[in-house]
């Protein structure tokens, strides 16, 4: 499989799952697949590594960088600075299911130790054939009745970014996640658990601490 990041050149060359071993290892034995909806990041106690409170933002608009300055008799005197952006949340996006995907790019350390820095699980599962999984999750969600979308999150920066923001854009400093996602709609705001059967030919399980290097081939 071969994707882009929007505009960057960056070529994904690897997809990993991460999570609790226990967690991981049913989803290699058994395909298991789990999507939480968007609303459910945005209400996680900060302290949690997945929360995230500008999940199912809309739309981020720009305002400029001003001074604030009130008429006193004949002179005018600076209350403040206004700048900023201002950020709406879509109540529709709430409600859209997703499962989240860490992805490497030809330009990073590939390493998969570097992933347990990320705190979002000591074990991996690396899709050698991401291709057939996505292929096999697409079926299924359709029997479902489901729409689906997959690719890689767009990183934005909040002082500059004008524009719509949606399932697959987020702010840059979640930027190291480099997340790849699948989105299911509609939604409800609840779970969505799936089984795909084993996925034991098409992903590999480890740990996030083990020295091995994934290099990508050259053309």
């Amino acid at each position: 499989m071969s994707a882009q990041l929007p505009g960057s050149g960056n070529e994904l060359v690897a997809l990993f799952k991460l999570g609790e071993e226990r967690h991981m290892r049913a989803q290699v034995s058994e395909g298991l697949v789990y999507l939480n909806s968007l609303g459910y990041f945005r209400k996680l106690e900060a302290s949690r590594v997945q929360a995230d409170p500008d999940e199912a933002t809309g739309y981020c608009w720009q305002m400029p960088d001003s001074l604030l300055e009130i008429q006193v008799e004949e002179t005018w005197q600076t209350l403040g600075r206004v700048n900023g952006g201002i950020r709406s949340h879509d109540e529709l996006l709430n409600s859209l299911s997703v499962f989240c995907l860490h992805g490497r790019h030809r330009q990073d350390c590939v390493d998969p130790r570097v992933l347990a820095d990320l705190g979002l699980g000591a074990t991996f599962v690396l899709f050698s054939n991401p291709n057939e999984f996505f292929r096999r999750l697409y079926r299924a969600a359709m029997e479902e009745y489901y729409q689906v979308q997959f690719g890689p999150v767009e990183y934005v920066d909040r002082f500059t970014y004008n524009g719509p923001m949606g399932a697959f854009r987020k702010f840059k400093e979640r930027e190291r996640e480099s997340e790849f996602r699948v989105v299911l709609s509609p939604g409800d705001d609840e779970p969505i658990t799936s089984k795909l059967g084993s996925l034991q030919d098409v992903a590999i399980i480890g740990s996030a601490d083990e020295r091995l290097k994934l290099t990508p081939s050259g053309k």
